[in-house]
């Protein structure tokens, strides 16, 4: 590895005081600590008990990433509790999920991919992919440099530099069909690069090329739903008397906007601007012809 990864590596495990350090000048050199934050401490039987459910939780999702480095470290843990509070933990339905760490899956999965991208980026080594693109409907060759990795709404997206198409993409991690790490090959990340630049003012995580001041009135029925959430860190909203909101954010683009607006069915008005509403008007027209149309069931 680079000097670069041992100087990071030797200052992570002097942080967390994994290791310390013997010595000065040329006879410096680091050992083990006695003890660690990874050992020096004790959990309460809630404590495990919500590791157990959290993990659980996920069990059956086989594409959650270090899902399989989680149960197993909960193994470990269960294994340094005192035995009462072991047998407790057994006697709760909730926990019996506990794999053996030989049971644990190794076959290759988008957590896999994850975990890969991820080895990758600490490397900044590029990987090379093959990719399920929605967009070019067709499975797509390219090399990423990854920037970056970001969960949105139940899956892991890359976010890196693409050969293929010279700019800066995101990429679902659960569309990758095959991955490998160009080991022979280093990148660094443009300085001063940032999530927070690259999404602007997207309203999750695909950026238009312009900004649009969202005017839209919902109803009263859902106004109390609405100003309940932080959707946008651009969003205001103000009531009107007859229980209704009127609701302004600034976006980056109006793909994904349309889809949350569509969600609140005829409880939600755009009012600005011309394009989304004439974009809600011509899905809506397309919705008409749908169900106008008797439903052909085979």
């Amino acid at each position: 590895m680079t000097q670069e990864t041992v100087r990071r590596h030797l200052k992570f495990f002097l942080e967390y005081r994994i290791l310390r350090v013997l010595g000065s000048g040329k006879d410096k050199c680091y050992i083990c600590a006695e003890k660690n934050i990874f050992t020096n401490f004790q959990l309460q039987y809630w404590e495990i008990l919500a590791l157990s459910l959290l993990c659980s939780e996920q069990v059956q999702n086989q594409e959650t990433p270090l899902l399989n480095h989680a149960l197993s470290a909960l193994v470990k843990l269960r294994q340094t509790i005192p035995e009462s509070v072991r047998k407790r933990l057994d006697s709760n339905d909730w926990t019996k999920f506990i794999i053996s760490p030989k049971e644990l899956s190794t076959t290759e999965n988008p957590c896999t991919f994850y975990e890969m991208t991820y080895q990758a980026r600490e490397n900044k080594c590029p990987i090379h992919i093959k990719y399920e693109s929605f967009s070019e409907r067709d499975i797509i060759d390219t090399i990423i440099y990854p920037y970056s990795m970001v969960y949105y709404r139940r899956a892991w997206y890359v976010i890196g530099l693409s050969e293929k198409h010279h700019q800066v993409r995101t990429f679902h991690v659960g569309r990758i069909h095959h991955l490998d790490i160009l080991t022979d090959t280093k990148y660094t990340v443009p300085y001063g690069w940032s999530l927070d630049k690259y999404f602007g003012n997207a309203w999750g995580i695909i950026r238009g090329a312009k900004d649009y001041h969202v005017i839209i009135r919902f109803l009263p029925l859902v106004a109390k739903n609405v100003i309940s959430t932080k959707w946008h860190k651009t969003q205001e909203a103000f009531w009107n008397k007859d229980g209704s909101l009127i609701f302004h954010v600034t976006v980056s683009g109006l793909q994904e906007i349309i889809w949350w607006i569509f969600g609140y069915a005829d409880q939600a008005e755009v009012l600005h601007p011309e394009e989304l509403r004439a974009m809600m008007q011509e899905k809506l027209k397309k919705m008409n012809q749908i169900y106008m149309t008797p439903p052909e069931i085979t």
